[in-house]
């Protein structure tokens, strides 16, 4: 292999760090990758989108959206330099440099990030205002849900903590917290917090339903049929509900009483379900069954 060859090959393989690294909790990592990238690769557009990252990630909002823009003139179709330069050149875009005007302007990216499922890019720029400022629950919480849809766990479990001890509204954050403690495998702490929440003023069936499926993952079955009734009975169409209580009866043998909920629940949404069940969403389903113990996901908690 030549050496022009050794060069590209090592260019690649330190933007693949770098790629790596931007999607791990600790998204500044990939800065040294990014820059022997571009010391072998100059010309790499993706190698400098990325470099743009890591200048929201310091805060510098003039300097990421002038990487970007230089991005976005080589190549339209990468994604992160097209959302800095689309907001960036909208009316809403803060003009100034002022502290309080950058807060502003990560938190407006961050959201657009959130908004179109970019967690990684999300990320950065919420962990930007950790620099900036002690940000508020608010915050905490967002990288609690981004960091639980990256599957980064105990790290949203710390944010959701962090959002707690900030003063956030506790009901909901205990209940976000609980999903997390769901995908750790911690189905005591789970449990309390779902019925915690459910015997609550927010209670709903959804919410009891969740309580059912994770206390069926623990065995405790008698438990999880209480808390599937209590979900029918808050919303007598919810055929997850109805399902779940279905499966649960002909698991213990009541087969009888099992049939007419399981009509019920197939009468009000007759599709083939996608739902993972709550023990692992990476075991496959078991031939010819139907996983339906969904667990609900709400938003960020709000003021």
């Amino acid at each position: 292999m030549d050496l022009e060859s050794k060069e590209h090959l090592e260019a690649v393989r330190a933007l693949q760090t770098a790629e790596d690294a931007y999607r791990s909790t600790d998204p500044g990592a990939a800065r040294p990758y990014l820059e022997r990238s571009l010391e072998l690769d100059p010309g790499n557009s993706r190698a400098w989108e990325l470099m743009g990252m890591m200048e929201l990630l310091r805060g510098d909002i003039g300097a990421a959206v002038e990487r970007m823009g230089s991005v976005r003139a080589r190549d339209s179709a990468h994604t992160e330099a097209g959302k800095v330069i689309s907001l960036a050149s909208s009316q809403d875009w803060p003009r100034g440099n002022s502290a309080l005007e950058r807060m502003a302007a990560l938190g407006a990216l961050g959201q657009t990030f959130l908004s179109s499922g970019m967690m990684e890019a999300s990320a950065v720029c919420f962990r930007a205002l950790e620099v900036l400022t002690e940000p508020g629950w608010q915050v905490m919480s967002l990288l609690g849900l981004i960091y639980r849809q990256m599957d980064h766990l105990e790290t949203s479990l710390g944010y959701y903590d962090k959002a707690l001890d900030s003063g956030g509204p506790k009901d909901e954050l205990l209940f976000d917290r609980a999903l997390v403690l769901v995908g750790l495998g911690r189905l005591d702490e789970a449990s309390e917090a779902f019925r915690r929440f459910s015997e609550g003023p927010k209670g709903s069936a959804q919410s009891w339903n969740d309580l059912g499926a994770v206390l069926e993952a623990q065995g405790r079955l008698d438990e999880a049929l209480t808390a599937y009734n209590r979900a029918i009975d808050l919303d007598q169409d919810y055929y997850i509900a109805l399902y779940s209580k279905g499966k649960l009866l002909q698991k213990l043998g009541s087969m009888a009483e099992a049939r007419p909920v399981l009509q019920r629940a197939l009468d009000l949404e007759s599709r083939v379900f996608d739902i993972n069940d709550v023990r692992s969403s990476k075991e496959p389903p078991e031939e010819g069954k139907v996983k339906v113990k969904q667990l609900m996901r709400r938003g960020p908690a709000k003021s």
